[in-house]
């Protein structure tokens, strides 16, 4: 395995570094565009300075890691790993020890499945999505890529979640509903019914919100 360059160095940053060690990788050091960071560490791991420097380490010689999270917007983290992907870079994907998933799923180059998450079988998952802490996915879902089913979610049987995404803290998608691209589902909302595409929706039952 090549070791793993971090993009980014906040908190979900500190998140990636920490599962990245639960499956035993070398992690090289983290770029962060935020100059104040530069030179600092997060949990021990040196910020080396901006994406500039991304160029000391060329494809042949390392991963990447995306450290951007995507709690309010996906668009950033999206943008990241085109972008590097497109010149030649593979993302490692982020499988921690204590996740479960089972038997039939695919995952897509970059995904995140992060502590404590459940991923059950015959799910699918495109590329650069997240997992994160403590979601659930149950069996037959399918999550576009570089959606972000954010900690504590819950997501029935045969879900379908589009491109790009974002599944709010806590929300809850009855099984069989389609969630469009782009579309937002804010924290703790209860989904009964398909979502269309660039919608965003909260509340119990979840409703559009007036734009």
């Amino acid at each position: 395995m090549k070791p793993v360059l971090v993009l980014g160095a906040g908190g979900h940053a500190a998140v990636v570094i920490d599962t990245l060690r639960a499956q035993g990788m070398d992690i090289v050091g983290a770029l962060d565009t935020d100059e104040k960071l530069h030179g600092s560490e997060n949990l021990e791991i040196a910020v080396f300075g901006g994406d500039h420097l991304l160029s000391d380490w060329p494809p042949v010689d390392a991963d990447l890691a995306n450290g951007l999270g995507g709690a309010n917007d996906v668009r950033p983290r999206t943008t990241i790993f085109v972008k590097h992907r497109d010149k030649g870079y593979r993302f490692a994907s982020l499988l921690h020890p204590s996740a479960v998933i089972g038997a039939g799923c695919s995952l897509g180059e970059g995904v995140q499945i992060m502590a404590g998450a459940v991923l059950q079988p015959r799910s699918g998952l495109g590329e650069n999505v997240i997992i994160n802490s403590g979601a659930s996915v149950d069996h037959d879902c399918v999550i576009g890529a570089h959606a972000h089913v954010a900690p504590g979610a819950t997501l029935g049987g045969g879900v379908s979640v589009g491109t790009g995404a974002l599944i709010g803290i806590g929300a809850s998608i009855l099984p069989g509903v389609k969630i469009g691209n782009h579309a937002i589902v804010a924290a703790g909302a209860t989904v009964i019914a398909d979502v269309p595409d660039d919608v965003t929706v909260a509340g119990t039952p979840a409703r559009e919100l007036s734009p």
